[in-house]
Order: structure tokens, then C-alpha cells, then sequence
């Protein structure tokens, strides 16, 4: 609403009396005299009319007005005070007749100018009526306030002064101040003109009030409203997998509709999905409940999904996708004798140990002796061949099988020639598909002095040459033994099948028996306790595969889950074995029984050199005193253990007896393979 003051001035060569009333909004009645008729238009701003200027209501925080009139050129004709009388402003003025002039009407507060305005220009003529109309710009500021939803915390809003706006002082250094419940009692001080965040303590419809100070002291106020609806009910997370499981390949379909179920249709919420468990998210938040992924290596996928609604909460679900193998594939698998041969020599490869698990399945092979890709036989019903290499070096044997139903399945293996027929200590080579390292004939010292006693006394102990794994046999390896001949699976496998993603751990949860059976079926054996410390010691009696400091960076031991194995190279062995210390445990062919010339030590303190005080060792069913075949010898030690003891559980010469029926997530194992 616009509103107008109207002021008449007498024009003549005495003093006249001009009215502006306090009201601002009456006109008075005419004077019978020449007379200049002032008509002031406040802005039409819905702020200005209701402005504060130090507390007061805007019609009574004028505290002086003034009338000027000036010539084009500047000269002042008059001005003046308007003074407040009983009714209203007033102006007593002596003006004389000019052909053009400027009126201007300024309205103060104390030193702060509220308003200004004036005329484009009138004439001032004896004897005749002169009609002004002035609009009159505010100085005082304009408050401005914006309402949004705060994600802080249940019923939260951001307050927006940022649109006020001010003639006089830049936006940045207005200051403001709110009413949350329109109460009337301010319930900040003044504070900067940024965003503001109020809690309210529930549900429901609130005028926020603010009020905007300018640097002149000048104010004004506004109000807006905040609109809050009863928080929904915290997110939940549900949704179905079709088809549940299929070959590699399939696409699977995840529907996440069900997670709506309970709220308002107008509720939103966002998706985002993890396809295989690994804690990092495949996907970004999706608006859709529904998603599509193909989904390759078999495995069982633990798919994860989360749901994020608008005020940042959260709720996930998982549920395990099994991608099985394609139908029934093969599973290829040889042995070829001898593994170093002699230039010309007949090498051997025998595929027997093949498999097909389709029932009554019948398998054909074929052969590519150099490894380049191009394979150097037919198809063929015969298990085994016969090939001569006559170039000293490493040969790639490669060995694929096809069943009657067309699927197939590679592994491949590696023949050294040599013209002395020796391998070099430390040297690798692949066997069926899995990394060895050689271990030469030799004598070290086995045991140790200082430590345990089932480790004393220190003595000497040989071996024969033997291949050993590289790593500890992981998942993937045990898997093809597992779909080979149906041996059952570690029980937190799914359905026969270890988990996507984790091929390359070391296969654990498997008891002796277990690993026995898979050594027997690739062909090798597990090894002995002299083996294992000969291949992680050396001839030069290290404390550790690596040297006889222990290094933090050289294995994973303490709280750090099972990784893959081979993370840490610089942990290797004198001959190139990675992974003995830390990571899992591993079973050895051994009874636990104690070393030769233990019982010739009397057990008294272990701070005196060749004298223990160990009494586990004495005691009725004592791992030393139990009957022969009660424990197996498990080295190497583990993640979960060693925590703060600088390494002691991981030396090489440290032993765990544990009974052969035990499954545990922290031992698996690894094999050897005799070469004399």
C-alpha cells in the first residue's frame, strides 16, 4: 500500500503555516491562500512502512523533517524545520514567486536520513495553487529472509538474511537478529548476515521474525515461515537379487523398491550399491531403486546397498550372490617328470589328475610344449605325451581339456633344461599351474637356544632338495582340487564356492586332513618341520625369513586382516618364499614331539643359558607328554597374534602345536615337492 502525506504552503510575502500530520496518511483541508500543495509518496516497500529506527514504529521515529526549495542552479530559496505541533508538522516559510523550482522533503532520524525525496520541478506563481508530488527513497535497510531445511539434526532450518539490502551500507556489515516463535522477545543478539541454523524442538508451522540493522542504527524487519512436517521414519535398507545365482555373465537385477515400504510416497531416498562387499561403493547415490550389474568370476558376491534419505541418515543390507562356474567346467591339471631335464631328454606330462564333474563326463587333451599360444597337438583321448626339448633354458608346458559337452579349462607348467641338470637354490619354477622355488640339499642349524623350550636345544639338521610353494595355496588353487574331486570346501565357503574377490587369499578353515588331501591330489606333500625352517632360515640361522631384525614392513602380522598373498617381497626368504612369517599359519607333516637332546636339559629358570622353567612341559596331557600322534606343528604365525612382542611368534623357529582336526581362520598352508 502506498502511502501519502499531503503539506500545504501558503506562497505569499508573509509567513503561512504548512500541516504534514503525524499519521501519514490524512490530508488537511485546503488553505484559502496561494499556496504550494505538497504531496509525499512513501515507497512501496512492505519493510519501510514498518521499520524500527531504535525501537520506535517508523511514524514516530522521525525525529526532524525539513522543506528545501532551490532554484535549477542551486539556489536556495528556503529551508526549514518542519516542527511538530498539535497537529501534526508545520512550516512557517517566506517564499517569493519564481518560474522554476525544486522542492525536497528529508525525513531524519536523529542523524540518520530515513527518507529523501523530490519534485522534477514547479513553478511558484502569487495568487495561484502548485501541486507537488514527491516520492520519497527509503534509507532505511531492507530485510530480507529466506527458510530451508537444515540436514543438522531432526526439525532444523537455515535462517538466509544474504537478499537484505541497504542504500547505505554494504550487505556484509548489516547486522540481524530473530525471533524464532514470533513471541515478541528477540531471542539472539545481533549477528552477521550469513545463514543461521535453529533447532526447533518438534514438528509445526513457525514464523521466524528478523530484524536488520544498518550501520546508521536504522532497522527494519521481516518475518517468513517455517513450514515443519513430522520427521519420517529412519531409512531401512531392503532388497531382492533376480536371478539369486547363475554362471559368469549373468546380469543380475537388484530391486530396492521394498525400502519405501512404511513412508509417504513423497519420502525421497537414495541408493548406491557395493557389488562385491569390499567396503568401497561401485555405484554413486542413485535416485532409482533399481539396478543392473554382470557380474564375472565365479564366487559368492556379497552385494551391499545402502540408502541415504534427505536428511542424511542411513541404513544398509547385504545379501550373497553366487556366481557359479558355467554348467560343470573341467578341471585341468599335470604333472611333468622330470621337472629339470637334460637336453633331449623325454619329459613327460601327464594330464590324470584331470577332472570332469559332469557325471560320466569324458575328457579329450591337447598340448602346446613351448608356450606360445599355438597348440602343437590335436585333440586327443590319451591323458598323457611325451615331448624333447633340445635348447637349454625354461619351457612353458601348456595343457588344455575339453568335456563332451564342449567346456574347457588350461593350466600350464614349466620344464628347465639344463646342461647340468641342477637348478639354481632359489630358483622358480610353475608347477601345474602354482610358483615354487627350489631348495638345495643342505645342513643348518635348526632351533633355537634362548626363547621356548620346545625350540631347545639348538642342533644341526639336513635336507634333501625339495621344491616349495611360493605362497601359501590360496582359495582359487584349493578351489580347483574342491571342484576336482568334491572334497568339501572350508565351512565359511557358500555352496562349494569361496567368496568373489578373494581367490588370492590364503585358503584357511581347512584342518590337516584337509591340506593332506589337497597335497595328495596335486602330486606333492606337505612339508616337514626341518623343511619348512630350512626353507625360511637358510645355512645362516636367521631369527626371520629376511635377516635377524624384525621389521614391521616385512609381514603382516598383529591386527591387520589376511591379505593376499605375496604383499610383502621384501619379507622373502634366502630362497625366495614369501609369506613365512605372518599373515596365516601353516600346517607341516610333523608330530609335535621335542627335539633331539631335549631331555638331556634340566628345566630350571629360562634366564640361565640351557636351563628352563617351563612347566607346561611336565605337566599329565602336555603338548611334550601326550601321546605321539595327539598335535601337529603348525609354523609361521599369524595375523591376531604378536601384538606389541616385537615379533616373537613369527620367528622361524617358533612351533604351535595344534590338533590335526582344527579349523581355524588363522592356518592354512603350503607344499613341497621331492627332487631326488
Amino acid at each position: 500500500m502506498r502511502l501519502y502525506t499531503h503539506i500545504s504552503l501558503a506562497v505569499v510575502a508573509a509567513a503561512v503555516v504548512v500541516f504534514v500530520s503525524a499519521c501519514d496518511k490524512k490530508m488537511l483541508a485546503p488553505v484559502r491562500l496561494p499556496r504550494l500543495d505538497l504531496q509525499i509518496e512513501f515507497p512501496n516497500s512492505g519493510a519501510a512502512p514498518r521499520a524500527k529506527a531504535a525501537g520506535e514504529d517508523t511514524a514516530n521515529s522521525i525525529t526532524r523533517m525539513e522543506l528545501i526549495v532551490t532554484t535549477p542552479k542551486g539556489k536556495v530559496l528556503f529551508r526549514g524545520p518542519l516542527t511538530q505541533g498539535e497537529k501534526g508538522w508545520e512550516v512557517e516559510a517566506v517564499l517569493e514567486p519564481t518560474p522554476q523550482a525544486y522542492v525536497r522533503v528529508e525525513a531524519w532520524h536523529h542523524d540518520a536520513l530515513m527518507y529523501s525525496g523530490m519534485d522534477t520541478s514547479v513553478v511558484i506563481e502569487p495568487n495561484s495553487v502548485a501541486t507537488v508530488r514527491i516520492v520519497l527513497q527509503s534509507y532505511l535497510p531492507n530485510a530480507r529472509l529466506t527458510i530451508q531445511p537444515n540436514g543438522s539434526g531432526p526439525y532444523a532450518i537455515s535462517a538466509d538474511p544474504r537478499s537484505s539490502q541497504d542504500r547505505m551500507t554494504p550487505v556484509e556489515k548489516l547486522r540481524v537478529r530473530y525471533d524464532w516463535e514470533d513471541d515478541g522477545q528477540w531471542d539472539t543478539d545481533y549477528l552477521s548476515v550469513v545463514p543461521y541454523v535453529h533447532q526447533y524442538q518438534g514438528p509445526g508451522e513457525y514464523t521466524v521474525r528478523a530484524e536488520v540493522i544498518n550501520a546508521a542504527g536504522l532497522t527494519s524487519r521481516t518475518s517468513a515461515q517455517a513450514l515443519l512436517a513430522p520427521k519420517p521414519p529412519p531409512p531401512q535398507a531392503r532388497f531382492t537379487v533376480t536371478p539369486s545365482e547363475g554362471p559368469p555373465g549373468t546380469f543380475f537385477l537388484v530391486d530396492a523398491t521394498e525400502s519405501f515400504a512404511g513412508r509417504s510416497a513423497t519420502d525421497s531416498l537414495r541408493f548406491r550399491w557395493d557389488w562385491n562387499g569390499d567396503g568401497v561403493w561401485d555405484t554413486q547415490y542413485l535416485a532409482l531403486p533399481g539396478a543392473q550389474v554382470q557380474l564375472g568370476e565365479p564366487g559368492i558376491y556379497p552385494v551391499t546397498l545402502e540408502v541415504a534419505d534427505f536428511a542424511g541418515r542411513t541404513a544398509t543390507s547385504r545379501q550373497n550372490v553366487l556366481v557359479r562356474s558355467s554348467g560343470r567346467e573341467p578341471v585341468a591339471s599335470m604333472t611333468l617328470t622330470p621337472l629339470v631335464a637334460w637336453p633331449n631328454e623325454l619329459v613327460t606330462a601327464d594330464a590324470g589328475r584331470s577332472a570332469s564333474p559332469t557325471e560320466g563326463g569324458t575328457l579329450l587333451y591337447r598340448w602346446d610344449w613351448d608356450g606360445d599360444g599355438v597348440w602343437d597337438t590335436e585333440w586327443t583321448p590319451k591323458s598323457s605325451a611325451q615331448h624333447a626339448y633340445r635348447t637349454v633354458g625354461t619351457h612353458v608346458v601348456r595343457l588344455a581339456v575339453r568335456d563332451s559337452v564342449g567346456a574347457t579349462a588350461v593350466t600350464e607348467g614349466q620344464v628347465v633344461v639344463r646342461s647340468d641338470n641342477r637348478l639354481a637354490p632359489g630358483q622358480g619354477v610353475i608347477l601345474d599351474g602354482v610358483s615354487m622355488r627350489f631348495v638345495p640339499a643342505g645342513m643348518f642349524t635348526m632351533g633355537c637356544q634362548t626363547v621356548a623350550a620346545d625350540e631347545f636345544p639348538a642342533h644341526q639338521a639336513s635336507a634333501s632338495a625339495f621344491l616349495i610353494d611360493t605362497y601359501e595355496v590360496t582359495n582359487a588353487e584349493y578351489q580347483r582340487f574342491v571342484t576336482a574331486t568334491g572334497h568339501r570346501a572350508p565351512p565359511h565357503w557358500v555352496n562349494q564356492q569361496y567368496w568373489a574377490g578373494q581367490g588370492q587369499l590364503p585358503v584357511v578353515n581347512v584342518t590337516w586332513d584337509d591340506a593332506a588331501a589337497y597335497a595328495a591330489w596335486r602330486g606333492v606333500r606337505l612339508p616337514t618341520e626341518i623343511e619348512w625352517e630350512y626353507a625360511a632360515r637358510g645355512t645362516d640361522g636367521r631369527t626371520f625369513p629376511w635377516g635377524n631384525e624384525f621389521s614391521r614392513q616385512n609381514a603382516n602380522y598383529g591386527e591387520n586382516p589376511v591379505v593376499p598373498v605375496g604383499q610383502f617381497p621384501a619379507g622373502a626368504s634366502p630362497f625366495g618364499v614369501l609369506d613365512m612369517a605372518g599373515n596365516v599359519a601353516e600346517w607341516t607333516q610333523d608330530y609335535y614331539r621335542p627335539y633331539p637332546g631335549f631331555d638331556r636339559y634340566i628345566l630350571v629358570d629360562p634366564r640361565t643359558p640351557e636351563r628352563y622353567d617351563e612347566s607346561r612341559y611336565l605337566i599329565a596331557d602336555n603338548p611334550f607328554t601326550a601321546p605321539a600322534e595327539t598335535y601337529r606343528v603348525v609354523r609361521g604365525g599369524s595375523v591376531g597374534v604378536d601384538l606389541g612382542t616385537n615379533g616373537i611368534e613369527l620367528r622361524t623357529t617358533s612351533r604351535i602345536p595344534t590338533k590335526p582336526g582344527t579349523r581355524s581362520s588363522l592356518v592354512g598352508f603350503r607344499c613341497v615337492r621331492d627332487m631326488e
